[in-house]
């Protein structure tokens, strides 16, 4: 007895010096942020294993609560900040089933303007490669210039790959997908297992519909368990996943992309092409595909991929053969882990749902960069 007492004892005083180390954590926004419209917060537990622990999150922001979810749902919050961007006092509360409570905060960053100007801050993800196509790293604010409508613009913010990185992963799991379903298995697993362990990836598939494989604050492992078991059928809905896809990244900060993996051949939308085209040019989310079959071999397809990544600074990769694709996620993943994010606060405020060139210019001429082509300002 004496024994299982001192067992006893030890448990609970190993229990309790776990849940003393335990940490509550503000992934996004991430800090130092700007921050305005439709904001995504959320958190996570340090360690992984004591999130099971917690009966209840609740969201402050600047002092009011904003969201409480209870678990099984999702430590995350959907928060509208406003049309200016100003600074905010977040503050997350974790209760655990004894009654103990975590506690994380975050403030957000203003700008140096006047606090009565509806701004919002442009953001630019942004690739550098040198003559030969090879990544250039370690560069400075002062290696670059931007401009808008041919007027100098002010950086207000510049982070390298450090930056926040929220993604989407969209994969077509459509009937005509059915032959490549296992490579591309393969090939989106060593891509999601590479990524940076403070990327936030939310993965789904889609046909005629969307439907998410797990949810973002899951263990990789177990959504690439449930994407082994999904099988190919019905048509090809890409042009709604797309609209999804922008609009849930839209409530994010930092660095966000859009990665879609598709045969490129739209059968049942009910979006079109002209309105996603639209939602990308008012988004500052950078937007991938990897394409296969028709979407690769047949040059309607690819030239509409192409126009909609090259507007948002992004690329269209095409796989003749499903062996390849290993090759081209690897591709997508060198430049989101090398990707520059620059912010401004453009000084032509009017909200006239205007198309708005940006220019981004390098000090070295031996420099190549690739970015948002512009932006469609806000209407009112």
């Amino acid at each position: 007895m004496r024994r299982a007492a001192t067992l006893g004892v030890a448990a609970v005083v190993a229990a309790t010096a776990h849940a003393q180390d335990a940490a509550l954590v503000i992934a996004v926004p991430g800090a130092g942020d700007y921050v305005s419209d439709r904001v995504r917060i959320e958190v996570r537990v340090e360690p992984a294993a004591l999130a099971g622990d917690v009966v209840a999150y609740a969201f402050y922001a600047d002092g009011r609560e904003v969201c409480r979810v209870e678990p099984p749902g999702a430590p995350i919050c959907d928060w509208d900040a406003g049309a200016v961007v100003r600074a905010h006092q977040l503050r997350v509360v974790a209760t655990l089933a004894d009654g103990r409570r975590l506690v994380a905060n975050r403030r957000t960053r203003t700008l140096d303007v006047a606090a009565s100007t509806a701004v919002r801050v442009v953001q630019l993800p942004a690739i550098v490669t040198d003559r030969r196509g090879v990544v250039v790293r370690g560069l400075t604010v002062e290696a670059f210039a931007v401009s808008e409508d041919g007027v100098p613009q002010s950086i207000q913010h510049f982070a390298s790959e450090d930056a926040p990185l929220e993604l989407v992963l969209a994969l077509d799991v459509s009937a005509s997908m059915a032959e490549a379903l296992g490579d591309l298995r393969r090939a989106v697993g060593q891509f999601v297992r590479q990524l940076p362990a403070q990327a936030r990836l939310s993965l789904v598939a889609f046909n005629d519909e969307m439907f998410p494989i797990g949810q973002p604050t899951d263990p990789i492992e177990r959504r690439l368990a449930i994407l082994d078991r999904l099988q190919p059928f019905g048509g090809t809905a890409l042009y709604d996943v797309m609209m999804r896809g922008l609009d849930d990244l839209s409530r994010g900060s930092g660095r966000r992309a859009l990665i879609v993996f598709t045969d490129g051949d739209d059968q049942a939308s009910r979006a079109t092409r002209a309105q996603v085209r639209t939602a990308a040019e008012a988004s500052d989310v950078t937007v991938y595909f990897v394409a296969l079959g028709r979407g690769h071999a047949l040059e309607q397809l690819r030239e509409g991929m192409e126009e909609l990544a090259t507007l948002s600074g992004g690329r269209a990769l095409h796989a003749a053969r499903t062996a390849q694709l290993d090759e081209r996620f690897a591709e997508v993943l060198a430049e989101l882990a090398h990707q520059y994010l620059i912010g401004y606060a453009p000084s032509n405020v009017a909200l006239d749902g205007t198309w708005r060139r940006i220019e981004v210019r390098m000090g070295r001429s031996d420099l190549r960069i690739r970015t948002r082509l512009g932006y469609r300002a806000p209407d009112r």
